[in-house]
């Protein structure tokens, strides 16, 4: 099967690795766009891969602190608020992997591949992804309204399934506001303008964790409990609306709305969702999953999918920087490819594992030592907080690998090939994860079994897709060493 082609980089072609004494941090007061190509398709490979990665990883970070603060505010809010932002984090998680990892990154991927080919329509393509939201938003909108008796029966008392479902129902209501914020935002990312969505979604992030506690306490504010932390979201994400649109109304980014007549082709729509679907499909298939388990351990104990539910919520925050990672790592990867440096793409893959293990492994370390920092200063639930203890002691490498199999899958997408990960990734979190909740079923076995088990699992799932992808890599290079000896021999 031949592999599909690699993200288009037009400005990439033709270009002339870096010279062997090229320092590795050469002062670069300004850049055109031609050294930037330059560095990515034959510079340096961590200074390249950190070029793109490290300011994703500033908007991850104070995403990821700005949220754990919101999470902060409405545990203060009583243990029931707590288990039932634990029960609605997979949901949430299932609507933003669609929307913003789904559908969001086939709109930023379709606009660059349209700007690359000059002349085609930008417009078309953010006409396209605005009108694939409103059916998508609109599934989580009735989901909210109809079906949360059915959704959050896990959920183990009323006082929980009441709270539940006010923060549902406010924050689904106003879902199409987000889904809209978050194609347009894709969409000039894809343009070339990332800077100012986002610091846009910076500014919003903060706003929101002031929101929140004068919204939802009484002492200090309007006293409208988790219902305040709702609409302080939908505040936040309509605001960043707002400018978005202002932005667009002004062609600041690349696009305008002026401009907006454009008539989407099927074709525009067919790329969206197939770039969408690839993107989608880890935090997708780990949402759904993460509903089965909760469910399954709900049955045994509110702690234990309190507990786990939290642990996921900290995995997500590193899965969110692994994301910042993986995507330097694609970039450099393609722009090898199309730059014809076949050499630089296992290295690439090299570098980013060294980082991420480098990291990764002193953090898995520190958490079996040191989880119950994180759990009491969200509850005081000795059983909540032991249980933590023991997923991050026994399921420690889950966490990791996983980190793994998330790079190696950005790895595959790098070198035009997304689809061959699907196996392991179902492997790892499907038939591991969601299989492995058989264990969890039999109260005679304690929950450290399951835990030990989706370390392994996972473990072994990314060494085989390491293997795999290494050879993909291997052929790559010969394939472009060989062909100017094809050619030669044609001539």
């Amino acid at each position: 099967m031949e592999r599909c082609p690699p993200v288009n980089f037009p400005f990439f072609s033709n270009q002339q690795p870096a010279t062997n004494n090229q320092q590795l941090f050469p002062p670069m007061p300004r850049t055109s766009q031609n050294d930037k190509a330059q560095l990515l398709a034959g510079g340096p490979v961590l200074r390249a891969i950190a070029s793109i990665a490290i300011p994703m990883a500033l908007v991850m970070v104070v995403n990821a602190v700005f949220s754990y603060l919101d999470l902060w505010f409405i545990a203060r809010l009583g243990p029931d608020a707590l288990h039932a932002m634990d029960v609605l984090f997979p949901y949430i998680s299932l609507s933003n992997a669609l929307v913003y990892a789904g559908l969001g990154t086939g709109v930023s991927v379709v606009v660059a591949r349209q700007a690359g080919r000059g002349g085609a329509s930008w417009e078309g393509v953010l006409k396209a992804g605005l009108l694939l939201a409103v059916p998508l938003s609109l599934i989580f909108v009735v989901g909210a309204a109809c079906g949360k008796d059915v959704l959050l029966r896990a959920l183990g008392t009323d006082a929980s399934r009441a709270m539940a479902g006010i923060y549902s129902f406010w924050y689904f209501l106003f879902f199409p506001i987000m889904a809209f914020g978050a194609v347009i935002s894709s969409a000039m990312r894809g343009s070339g303008y990332a800077l100012r969505p986002a610091l846009y979604s910076v500014g919003c992030i903060v706003l929101k964790a002031v929101l929140t506690p004068l919204l939802s306490y009484e002492s200090i504010g309007l006293g409208w409990g988790i219902q305040g932390a709702a609409v302080s979201t939908v505040i936040a994400y309509s605001l960043l609306l707002l400018l978005l649109v202002g932005d667009l109304s002004r062609g600041k980014q690349g696009l305008r709305i002026g401009r907006f007549k454009a008539s989407p082709d099927r074709q525009v729509y067919q790329r969206i969702v197939r770039s969408g679907i690839v993107a989608a499909q880890v935090p997708v298939l780990a949402s759904v999953v993460l509903l089965l388990v909760l469910d399954v351990m709900s049955a045994r104990s509110v702690q234990m999918a309190d507990a786990f539910s939290l642990a996921k919520r900290f995995e997500l925050y590193l899965i969110q920087l692994t994301v910042c990672l993986g995507c330097g790592t694609m970039v450099v990867m393609s722009a090898s490819l199309e730059a014809s440096h076949a050499n630089r793409v296992w290295a690439a893959m090299r570098s980013a594992l060294k980082v991420l293990f480098a990291a990764g492994v002193p953090l898995v370390l520190g958490m079996s030592l040191f989880s119950d920092v994180f759990y009491r200063s969200l509850t005081t639930d000795s059983a909540i907080i032991q249980e933590g203890h023991k997923y991050f002691t026994y399921g420690g490498l889950h966490m990791l690998f996983t980190l793994g199999i998330i790079l190696l899958n950005f790895g595959f997408q790098g070198i035009g090939r997304p689809f061959r990960a699907l196996p392991y990734l179902l492997f790892s979190i499907v038939l591991v994860q969601g299989g492995g909740t058989w264990l969890l079923r039999s109260a005679l076995l304690d929950s450290s079994v399951y835990y030990v088990f989706i370390s392994a699992g996972s473990a072994l799932a990314f060494f085989m897709a390491l293997r795999v992808l290494r050879r993909m890599v291997l052929e790559e290079e010969t394939l472009q060493a060989t062909a100017p000896l094809l050619s030669t021999a044609d001539a």
